[in-house]
């Protein structure tokens, strides 16, 4: 193979190489990636393990405890905080899923650590009732979690039916809709 003469083509050919170089490196985290789709956040030693009311906070101020309602076939909870980009981009489907859990007679709620300010208070646009978690460390501990956003079912026998961390993809958003 003939060698290429001027800097210009020696430059390219070095660009070549470099971009191949990325793109199997990329290609490789990639995969070994995957193994652990979420590395921040350990699966639920049992899916169906119990929940434990914990104390919440509405927008008025009344403290509660977060249990599923003994009208509602389950509770639906969204778990989030207002300037987290991934949660942004989890809204829509989350809306979509509230509406489709009401339909099912599924009580929805969203959940977040910040103080309820008209801006958290409105993240849903009124689709979704957002409620302050008054006890962190409570409420972590029973909804096993550490990272936002984060979609948990509790059924109306106060198990963790459904647990997801990160944005859900389609796979996930259509076991959760088929459990609703």
């Amino acid at each position: 193979m003939k060698q290429p003469s001027s800097g210009r083509a020696r430059f390219g050919l070095l660009l070549d190489g470099l971009t191949l170089l990325v793109l199997c490196g990329a290609i490789g985290l990639y995969f070994t990636n995957r193994r652990g789709a979420s590395p921040t956040l350990p699966t639920p030693k049992s899916l169906d393990s119990a929940f434990a009311a914990f104390p919440v906070r509405d927008s008025n101020g009344h403290t509660s405890l977060l249990e599923p309602s003994g009208h509602a076939r389950g509770m639906l909870l969204f778990v989030f905080k207002s300037d987290c980009p991934a949660c942004a981009l989890q809204k829509p489907e989350w809306i979509r899923l509230a509406q489709v859990a009401r339909e099912r007679a599924v009580d929805v709620v969203a959940l977040t650590l910040e103080e309820l300010h008209p801006a958290v208070r409105g993240y849903f646009g009124g689709a979704v009732s957002t409620s302050r978690i008054a006890d962190p460390g409570a409420a972590l501990a029973s909804l096993q979690i550490n990272v936002v956003p984060a979609t948990i079912l509790v059924t109306d026998r106060g198990r963790i039916a459904f647990h997801a961390a990160g944005v859900l993809d389609s796979v996930r958003t259509r076991a959760l809709e088929g459990m609703l």
